[in-house]
């Protein structure tokens, strides 16, 4: 039986003032792949003589132990090696500071309120530390517990990877730092307003999807997460309060029994402080083909739905051939007046002459 090797080490935790830290949390990371994001290979808990044993597999190192105090939420980053041969790691806390100040306007164009964010700024002490924050009702924020080191503070709007206001900051120990109030900058923003034309389709009902590209150069990459605009009246929408990038775009419809989605076929380049408009005509799509029942014969003139909504009505002629104007489609359904209705079930993105497509009876 083979066993697995593994590597440990007693850590002894204390505060500024040399007394025993008992309830901290303790967190190891691989060095090389610490992140945003990357889960710990080994926790552990400090017992009421401020130490813990933290052991792992043995990995080749340099590792991160990460060290969060329980009462101020002090977080700490240490190099260290593990070895069952090495002394106990005794590690002091450092003296922390505050960082407060206050945001004015809390609310931007009646969206959700936006939040702060502490950036770790050095490449040491507090790289990859992310301390986010909601605002009070006036705006107001406060971090305690804030380790000494070269910081950014970030106003952001949820979601949109988006900083209004960035202001360096330098937290000694024992400091209180005090920023005062900070106003949201739209300049640093970007906007982008599209209208949809479809001549062949009605798009009541679609949205747009926007979603930005991560670059792999961002310290701080942000999740591709979409945002959402239905189509107006007048087939338009407004994306505003962007980040600056590369995004896609997608316009999509869920319909009665199946979703409908179109992607742009080019990359939308965004740069802070411009409004870009995009116009964007959809390429209309034909569907031939020539509808079978269960037997091989024709279904001459049955009336046919596409799953792209009820409003896409068509019929087959003498010969059981359909034409159709329409969207990139996944199912069509056949409605018979005597009978249960049947079903055909074909690929997405179809378009064009694709043949004989034979309908079955529905389960």
């Amino acid at each position: 039986m083979a066993f697995e090797r593994r590597a440990a080490r007693l850590v002894v935790v204390r505060n500024a003032h040399a007394e025993l830290v008992a309830g901290a949390e303790l967190a190891l990371f691989e060095a090389a792949t610490f992140g945003e994001g990357v889960l710990p290979i080994a926790n552990a808990r400090t017992d009421a003589d401020g130490a813990a044993r933290i052991e792992a597999a043995l990995i080749k190192g340099p590792f991160l132990l990460r060290i969060r105090e329980p009462l101020r939420g002090l977080v700490v980053l240490e190099e260290v090696q593990l070895g069952s041969d090495l002394p106990a790691l005794e590690i002091a806390l450092p003296m922390a500071g505050t960082v407060q100040g206050r945001v004015e306007p809390r609310e931007i164009a009646s969206r959700a309120p936006l939040y702060v964010e502490l950036r770790g700024a050095e490449e040491r002490a507090t790289k990859h530390l992310v301390l986010p924050q909601d605002l009070g009702f006036d705006g107001s924020f406060r971090w305690e517990g804030v380790p000494s080191g070269a910081w950014e503070l970030h106003v952001l709007l949820p979601r949109l990877a988006t900083s209004l206001a960035v202001e360096p900051i330098l937290v000694a120990p024992g400091d209180n730092v005090n920023v005062g109030t900070l106003t949201p900058n739209a300049a640093r923003c970007a906007a982008l307003t599209i209208s949809v034309a479809w001549p062949e389709a009605s798009l009541e009902g679609f949205r747009l999807e926007l979603r930005r590209r991560s670059r792999s150069s961002e310290r701080h990459p942000q999740l591709p997460v979409p945002i959402e605009r239905m189509l107006s009246s007048e087939q338009r929408a407004t994306f505003d309060f962007l980040a600056e990038g590369v995004y896609s775009l997608r316009l999509s419809h869920d319909a009665e029994r199946d979703h409908v989605e179109l992607l742009y076929p080019h990359p939308i380049a965004l740069e802070l402080g411009a409004h870009k408009e995009l116009h964007w005509q959809v390429e209309a799509r034909r569907l031939r083909f020539r509808a079978l029942g269960p037997d091989g014969s024709a279904l001459a003139n049955e009336d046919l739905i596409t799953s792209t909504g009820r409003s896409m009505r068509c019929c087959t002629d003498a010969e059981g051939r359909v034409d159709l104007p329409l969207a990139p489609l996944t199912a069509i359904s056949l409605e018979r007046v005597r009978k249960h209705g049947m079903l055909a079930i074909l690929g997405s993105g179809l378009s064009g002459e694709i043949g004989d497509i034979v309908f079955r009876a529905r389960d």
